[in-house]
């Protein structure tokens, strides 16, 4: 989203989302490709943008979201107002 890259937390509270908050770096790893990143937890008007675009974006997240009993329809709106409850993170090179 807009040049960025964010990843979003499957559940709330997860360990996942704690351990990446707690560490705050990382290396993300695609064939051959290394890049170490930054991992910044978005405020939540920044995250409302990004659960909105993961609806419309992320069909294997919003099916995710749903048997999680995360939200019914999978709308934006519904993943808008999971903001504060998923942890949502930027990825900055490092």
């Amino acid at each position: 989203m807009d040049g960025q890259l964010f990843a979003v937390g499957g559940y709330p509270g997860s360990d996942w989302a704690r351990n990446a908050a707690a560490a705050g770096s990382g290396t993300l790893t695609k064939g051959n490709k290394v890049r170490h990143i930054r991992i910044v937890t978005v405020p939540p008007h920044v995250a409302r943008r990004v659960l909105r675009e993961f609806a419309l974006q992320v069909p294997v997240g919003v099916r995710f979201a749903k048997s999680a009993g995360l939200v019914r329809q999978g709308t934006p709106d519904e993943f808008e107002g999971l903001a504060g409850t998923l942890s949502v993170f930027r990825f900055d090179p490092d």
